[in-house]
C-alpha cells in the first residue's frame, strides 16, 4: 500500500482523521498500541455486589476498570495517567459529553492563552462531527456555550426534574441545560440508547460514538485504508533537509520492529504520548528531540481541576424506585464563581442521577454494616456532581526522557489552588440549593480529569509553539500532530468535540493544495 498519511493512535483524534481521509480518498495508515474491543466485551453492566472493585478510579464495573492499563510513565511529581492501548482509546470509555468551546476560549479571554485560530475557523468543523457522530443538546444561546447542530437528548429522571427545578431559581445557574453527549436517541436507529444510565462502563449496543464501533467498519474494507493493531509507536526517523522518514514501530504480535514510510505523518496518540515519541526521537542532528526547535515538546501539560461532589436527597429515599435510567448524566451546569475580590473563574457541573451503576461507589463509601438494600435506597436518592475548571498553562508542568526513562513532572499552580477552592465552595453551594446533604467531596488529583491537553501547543509562531495554525510541525514540513496536545489553553469544558473538529480541519487542510505540497518530501515503505 503506498502510504500518503500515516497515524499514529485511533482515539477522538486518530480515528476522526483516518475516517475523514480514507473517505476523501487518500491512502491512509492506522498504527495503534492496541486491537478492537468489541461491543459484546460489554453485553453486562452488573457491578458484583460482594467483591471489591479492584481500581478506585473507576469503581463501577470490574470489566471496565480492566481496560484501564498500568501507567506507563513514572509520576515525577503527583500526575496520574489513565490510558487504555485499544483501537480507539479512552473513547471507549468516554462519558461521550461533546462541547463546542467558545469564542473566548479561542480568542484567550479569562487570561488563557489565545489561539491562532478562531471559533469561526472551527465552526463548520464543529458543525460536521456533530452532525457524523450524532450530539444531543438543546439549542440555548449562550454565548459561552456555544449551540451546535443537535439531535433531541433523553428525557429527564424524577430527580433529573427536581434538580433543574431548584437550580433554575438561583440567577447564576439559570444556564442549566440538557447535556450535549454524542449518544444515540433517535427511536427509528437500531443502535439507539438502551438506557443503561452509565455510558463510561462502556456500550454493548454501540449507541455511544466511538470510531471502532461507528466509524471503523465503514472504511476497514476500503483499498485505501489499512489499520495496524497491536503496534507500538516508538520513535520518527528524519532526513537531512528535515522531512520525516519513516515511523519505527514494535509489533506486538511479532515482538519485531516494523518501520513505515510515509508521505504525511500525523501524531494522534495524545498529549504525553505524543512528546514522548518527539522527544525519544532524538538524534545527533536534533539532540532535542524531533519537532523541538523551540524547546517547548512536552512542556504546558494541562488536565482540568476537579472535584466530585456526593449528595443525599432525602425526599427521593423511600420513594418509589425510578426504572429509567437513560445515560446517567442529563443536566449540564455552565457557570461562574468568584476567585477573589476582583477575578471569576468558569466552571462546569456535569450532574449524574443515582442509578444501579452507582450502587458499587456508595457502598464502598459507606460503613460495613449498612444492608445492602439500604445502600439501593441511598443510591436512588443521590446525585453525583462532577464540577470541572480550567486549567492553568505552566511550563513546568511537562513530560521528559532522558536516558531512556519516561517522567512526568506536575504540580496545581497557584491559580489552579484558586479555582479548585473556588469550585468547591461553588459545589457545596450546589448541593444546599438542590435541598441536598452533603455526603462527601472528593478532590481529583493532576491526571484524573483524563482531558489531557498542551505539551505540543499550537501558536503563529515558531517560536512560541510546536505546530502552526494547520496543525503542520515547524520544523519538518510533513509532520502534523493533532489531538489535545495542540491545544494552547484548556477551558472548564469536556474537550473531545473540539479534538475531532481539529481533526476533521486537517483532513481539508491535507486534501488542498497547500497541504498536498509536502508531498515533496516522500519517502519509501520499508520494513524490517
Amino acid at each position: 500500500m503506498d502510504v500518503d498519511v500515516c497515524i499514529v493512535g485511533t482515539g477522538a483524534a486518530g480515528g476522526m482523521l483516518a475516517y475523514r481521509l480514507a473517505k476523501l480518498g487518500i491512502s491512509t495508515l492506522s498504527v495503534d498500541a492496541g486491537d478492537v474491543v468489541p461491543n459484546s466485551y460489554f453485553d453486562t453492566h452488573e457491578a458484583s455486589n460482594t467483591e471489591e472493585v479492584p481500581d478506585p478510579f473507576n469503581p463501577f464495573n470490574p470489566r471496565a476498570s480492566a481496560l484501564f492499563v498500568e501507567a506507563p510513565v513514572a509520576p515525577g511529581d503527583g500526575f496520574t495517567q489513565h490510558q487504555i492501548l485499544k483501537v480507539g482509546g479512552l473513547q471507549n470509555l468516554w462519558g461521550g459529553v461533546s462541547l463546542r468551546f467558545s469564542p473566548d476560549d479561542f480568542s484567550g479571554g479569562h487570561g488563557a492563552r489565545a489561539w491562532p485560530i478562531g471559533y469561526d475557523d472551527l465552526a463548520p468543523s464543529y458543525a460536521a462531527v456533530e452532525e457524523l457522530i450524532g450530539v444531543t443538546g438543546r439549542k440555548e444561546a449562550n454565548p459561552e456555550l456555544p449551540d451546535g447542530s443537535f439531535i433531541e437528548p433523553l428525557p429527564l429522571t424524577r430527580l433529573d426534574r427536581h434538580i433543574q427545578g431548584k437550580l433554575t431559581r438561583e440567577p447564576r445557574w439559570s444556564g442549566i441545560t440538557a447535556n450535549r453527549k454524542a449518544v444515540e436517541t433517535r427511536q427509528a436507529k437500531p443502535n439507539r440508547c438502551r438506557q443503561c444510565g452509565m455510558c463510561q462502563n462502556g456500550c454493548s449496543s454501540d449507541s455511544i460514538y466511538k470510531f471502532s464501533s461507528r466509524l471503523l467498519p465503514e472504511i476497514a474494507n476500503a483499498s485505501n485504508y489499512r489499520l495496524l493493531p497491536n503496534t507500538i509507536a516508538l520513535s520518527l526517523t528524519c532526513g537531512r533537509d528535515g522531512a520525516i522518514t519513516g515511523l519505527r514501530c514494535l509489533d506486538r504480535t511479532r515482538q519485531a520492529e516494523v518501520t513505515i514510510a510515509a508521505r504525511h505523518y500525523v501524531l494522534c496518540a495524545g498529549a504525553v504520548e505524543n512528546a514522548i515519541i518527539l522527544l525519544g526521537s532524538a538524534s545527533a542532528e536534533y539532540p532535542r528531540g524531533l519537532a523541538n526547535g523551540s524547546g517547548l515538546v512536552g512542556r504546558y501539560l494541562m488536565d482540568n481541576p476537579n472535584i466530585v461532589f456526593v449528595a443525599l436527597h432525602p425526599g427521593f429515599l423511600f420513594s418509589a424506585k425510578e426504572t429509567y435510567f437513560g445515560y446517567g448524566n442529563h443536566l449540564l451546569v455552565p457557570a461562574r464563581a468568584p476567585v477573589d475580590p476582583e477575578s471569576s473563574t468558569r466552571y462546569l457541573a456535569d450532574i449524574y442521577h443515582g442509578n444501579p451503576q452507582l450502587v458499587p461507589l456508595f457502598r464502598r463509601n459507606l460503613p460495613k454494616f449498612v444492608p445492602f438494600w439500604l445502600v439501593e435506597k441511598i443510591t436512588f436518592g443521590s446525585s453525583l456532581m462532577f464540577l470541572f475548571g480550567p486549567a492553568d498553562a505552566h511550563a513546568d508542568n511537562r513530560v521528559e526522557v532522558r536516558g531512556g526513562q519516561k517522567r512526568i513532572f506536575y504540580g496545581w499552580t497557584k491559580r489552579d489552588r484558586a479555582v479548585i477552592e473556588a469550585i468547591e465552595t461553588e459545589g457545596r453551594q450546589l448541593v444546599r440549593a438542590t435541598g441536598g446533604l452533603l455526603l462527601g467531596a472528593y478532590p481529583g488529583g493532576p491526571g484524573d480529569s483524563i482531558h489531557y491537553a498542551g505539551t505540543c501547543r499550537m501558536s503563529s509562531g515558531p517560536t512560541g509553539g510546536v505546530v502552526d495554525s494547520n496543525l503542520r510541525s515547524f520544523d519538518h514540513r510533513n509532520l502534523f500532530i493533532c489531538d489535545g496536545s495542540v491545544m494552547p489553553s484548556l477551558p472548564e469544558k469536556h474537550s473531545a468535540l473540539t479534538i475531532m473538529a481539529l481533526a476533521s480541519r486537517l483532513a481539508t487542510y491535507l486534501v488542498s493544495p497547500a497541504g498536498r505540497a509536502a508531498e515533496a518530501t516522500t519517502g519509501h515503505v520499508q520494513r524490517n
